[in-house]
């Protein structure tokens, strides 16, 4: 279990990865990495350097918990309030949880995907994403997901905005399940463990 609350800024004409909690998280083992139990509620924020030579070709992974997840890996019973905001010149990922989620090694996934679930995450904050020559990939949940995994049971908050500035959002939702900011903590309050959780029907719900 963890949690992160400070804000995370970056300046740069390179390659981001940026999470509220981690920014690049990739198992190479055949057992999954489990990340359970944590929230983000600190912003997440890149300015990038446009016009040089190296912002055209460098990507911009960035999620509210975690910026990439590649590979083996849970996620489960997290949340995140972090506002996650980005404007480049090469690809964009943005997700109220994770900017970028994949599955195995490729289509033969050669370490199979048993262990790749995220289930029970509440992503709650605004999604801002915007690439100035190529592709944006924003959602509420995940920007941008490849291959098989398990989804089940992630909620998103209603209002949540989820925008670009230029191209299109690539998917609100994502499989996450839209419903008022109050019912999301409703749920957390009753389901989640109260031997490991402050549990509140508000944002004051916190680790032990």
């Amino acid at each position: 279990k963890c949690y992160a609350t400070g804000n995370v800024t970056t300046t740069t004409d390179l390659a981001v990865l940026q999470g509220g909690l981690i920014g690049f998280l990739m198992n190479y083992m055949t057992d999954a990495v489990s990340l359970s139990n944590c929230y983000s509620i600190g912003d997440v924020e890149t300015s990038i350097l446009s016009g040089t030579e190296n912002s055209k070709y460098h990507s911009a992974y960035l999620g509210g918990l975690v910026g990439e997840l590649m590979h083996e890996f849970s996620v489960e019973n997290c949340y995140s309030i972090s506002k996650v905001s980005v404007t480049k010149d090469g690809e964009v990922y943005a997700g109220g949880l994770i900017g970028m989620a994949t599955a195995g090694a490729g289509s033969d996934n050669v370490y199979g995907n048993d262990g790749v679930k995220i289930i029970n995450t509440y992503p709650m904050g605004d999604v801002s994403g915007t690439s100035i020559i190529s592709e944006s990939n924003v959602g509420g949940f995940i920007g941008k997901r490849k291959y098989t995994m398990e989804i089940e049971n992630n909620y998103i908050y209603d209002n949540q905005v989820v925008s670009v500035s230029s191209g299109t959002v690539s998917n609100k939702n994502n499989d996450g399940i839209s419903c008022s900011k109050s019912s999301i903590w409703e749920y957390i309050y009753n389901n989640w463990d109260n031997a490991i959780w402050n549990l509140s029907k508000t944002e004051n719900t916190t680790l032990k």
